[in-house]
C-alpha cells in the first residue's frame, strides 16, 4: 500500500493522478488532513497539534492493514510524515518526502537562517484570528499566488500550465467548506491495484463503502473508505 498526505492549502484530490498512476501495483489511500475538505474539524486549536494528526494516521495505517510500503508526503503532510517515520519507523518501508525539510533542519533554519525566516514569515500571517476571512476575499486572491508565483497557470513554464479553471474549482469547492475545515467525517480517496475509477462530488471510487474508525481516534478517522470498481 502506498500512502499520500497532501499540504497546505490542498487536500486529498491532488494525489488523483499518480493514485491512478501507481493502482495497477498498489493499493493508494489519500486521506484528507484533520481540518481539510471534509475531515473532521475540532474546534480547539490545541488539537492540530502534529502529535494529534501523527496519531490520525498511525491509526488510519492499522485499520488498512499495519504498514506501509511507502509514504508520500507534501508540506504539512511531510512534516506529519517525518514525525511518524521517526517515532513509529514500524509502520513504513519508505518515506518520500516533497517540499518538506526535516523537522530538525527546518527549526535550525528559523532560529538562525535570515533567509528561512523570511521564506516562512507567511505562518504568521496564518495564525491570525481573521486569516480565514481574509483568505476567503476576492475569490481568495490571496491563495492562488501559492500556485501562480511558481507558474502553475502558465503552460510556458517547465511543469506549468496545470492550474486549470477546472482545477482552480477543485480548489475552490475545498476553501468554501472552510479553511480551518467545517465538517465531521473524513473522506478518504483510495484505489486497489488494477481499478478504474469515476468521480462522485467528494470522492473518485464509490461502489462499495466500509465504515472505519480507530480506537481513541474516532472523531479524527471515522470515515469513508471507498473501494473502486472492477475493470
Amino acid at each position: 500500500m502506498l500512502l499520500f498526505l497532501h499540504g497546505f492549502p490542498e487536500a486529498a484530490f491532488i494525489w488523483d493522478p499518480l493514485l491512478e498512476h501507481f493502482a495497477g501495483r498498489f493499493r493508494c489511500v489519500a486521506p484528507n488532513l484533520r481540518g481539510f475538505e471534509q475531515s473532521s474539524a475540532p474546534a480547539e486549536v490545541e488539537a492540530y497539534r502534529a502529535k494529534h494528526i501523527v496519531g490520525d494516521i498511525a491509526a488510519l495505517i492499522d485499520q488498512l492493514g499495519g504498514q506501509v510500503e511507502a509514504i508520500v508526503a507534501h508540506d504539512w503532510g511531510g512534516a506529519v510524515a517525518w514525525n511518524l517515520a521517526a517515532q513509529q519507523p514500524e509502520r513504513l518501508r519508505r518515506l518520500v518526502i516533497v517540499n518538506s525539510p526535516h523537522p530538525a533542519t527546518f527549526l535550525r533554519g528559523l532560529q538562525h537562517d535570515p533567509e528561512q525566516q523570511a521564506a516562512s514569515a507567511y505562518m504568521n500571517f496564518l495564525c491570525r484570528p481573521d486569516a480565514e476571512a481574509l483568505l476567503a476575499e476576492n475569490d481568495f486572491a490571496r491563495l492562488w499566488p501559492f500556485f501562480t508565483n511558481m507558474g502553475a497557470a502558465d503552460p510556458a513554464r517547465a511543469g506549468g500550465g496545470w492550474l486549470t479553471e477546472a482545477v482552480r474549482e477543485q480548489y475552490r469547492e475545498v476553501w468554501r467548506a472552510g479553511l480551518r475545515g467545517k465538517r465531521a467525517r473524513s473522506l478518504h480517496r483510495e484505489h486497489e491495484p488494477g481499478a478504474g475509477h469515476r468521480r462522485r462530488k467528494a470522492a473518485r471510487v464509490i461502489d462499495r463503502e466500509e465504515r472505519v474508525a480507530a480506537a481513541g481516534n474516532r472523531d479524527a478517522i471515522d470515515g469513508v473508505v471507498r473501494h473502486p470498481r472492477s475493470r
